[in-house]
């Protein structure tokens, strides 16, 4: 870390009307599984180029691997589900840490569950997404973040219909075969459709015990398991930032 007293003199030449300026310019190679998480600065860093008055200027220039020839407006590399598990696994320490201090929750109520091991799926789930996910992971719950979300273990897509889960659902008039992966809190469960690969929560409208929808209610909640991910790891994060979230 750069002497205190450099800073100082730093602020003093900003007050006079020089620039100071840290300038960083990074490549972002996707084959780099370090270099392509993009560039971060520790508080302390921050904290010394306020101190100094300085600016801070990033320039990042990302190399995507295996993009399509066209790159279309919004499109966004395939998720890295090896980091995603890391950053999981990171995010759901720091927040039962925060609950435990706030004496909120049970600090072991939150639980992210690595694949035993890793880089074989036990089962086959029919959709290479789900496939590729349970080679890094064998089961998330996190009853602590918002109404609770869980990602069911592997074994559990083959007992769908053991378990009473949806196999199919009907939507503008048409069958749609799915496989059901994760749930909520609410009673809502998470399920693929194998047709496109988007996620919808399927959950029924009831007051009380009587169920005023039969038709169970379908959501989409994002256009792929990739997008879900990265979508329930903001939700953690932002509870740990601010400790509030409207879930997913």
């Amino acid at each position: 870390m750069l002497p205190e007293v450099l800073a100082d003199r730093l602020r003093t030449r900003a007050h006079i009307g020089d620039t100071v300026r840290l300038v960083v310019v990074q490549n972002m190679d996707g084959r780099d599984p370090v270099g392509a998480r993009g560039f971060y600065l520790q508080p302390l860093a921050l904290a010394w180029l306020a101190r100094a008055g300085a600016e801070l200027d990033l320039d990042q220039y990302a190399d995507l691997v295996d993009e399509p020839e066209e790159v279309d407006f919004g499109y966004r590399p395939p998720l890295d589900l090896e980091w995603w598990r890391d950053r999981m696994v990171a995010s759901v320490r720091l927040l039962d840490g925060a609950s435990a201090e706030l004496e909120e929750r049970d600090a072991a109520s939150n639980e992210f569950v690595p694949a035993a091991s890793p880089g074989s799926s036990p089962i086959e789930t029919r959709s290479p997404a789900l496939d590729a996910l349970y080679q890094v992971i064998d089961e998330v719950c996190l009853p602590g973040v918002h109404i609770g979300y869980w990602i069911h273990p592997a074994e559990w897509l083959s007992e769908a219909e053991d378990r009473r889960y949806p196999t199919s659902v009907v939507a503008e008039g048409m069958t749609r075969e799915v496989v059901t992966f994760g749930s909520d809190g609410g009673g809502g469960l998470f399920v693929l459709a194998l047709d496109c690969g988007e996620i919808l929560h399927v959950y029924s409208t009831e007051t009380g015990n009587e169920t005023r929808s039969v038709e169970p209610v379908l959501r989409q909640v994002a256009p792929d398991l990739d997008a879900f991910l990265r979508k329930l790891l903001d939700v953690v994060d932002e509870l740990v930032e601010t400790g509030d979230t409207e879930g997913i």
